[in-house]
């Protein structure tokens, strides 16, 4: 049985994020969703932004932008926040937007973990 999700994918130009949204079809019995760590009903059968994966399911380029922007292994699993996550998105350097945009924020996102 397959189940419909939505996702959103989305892309940067001149430092303007657009989202784009679609609908993918999974099937993943009931009984798997706990194995996914993280991952929940809502989650399951999408790839998930940076933002929201532990330290050691981040990729490299993942991990950089978060190392670029204050975080290590123990206060991105612990939720801390840095100075520049202390930070409006609007009010970061072009640099740190970039990474944060790595890491799947867009200005909302961002904003709303303030």
């Amino acid at each position: 049985m397959s189940t419909w999700y939505a996702v959103e994918d989305g892309y940067e130009i001149g430092g303007v994020y657009t989202l784009i949204p679609r609908r993918v079809s999974v099937g993943i019995p009931e009984e798997l969703l706990s194995t996914f760590g993280k991952m929940s009903k809502e989650t399951a059968g999408r790839s998930l932004s940076g933002k929201d994966k532990e330290w050691c399911l981040l990729t490299m380029d993942e991990k950089s932008a978060a190392r670029y922007l204050g975080w290590d292994d123990y206060s991105w699993d612990a939720g801390e926040t840095t100075y520049a996550a202390s930070s409006k998105f609007v009010d970061l350097t072009t640099k740190r937007r970039s990474e944060a945009v790595i890491l799947g924020y867009n200005e909302y996102s961002w904003d709303k973990e303030l």
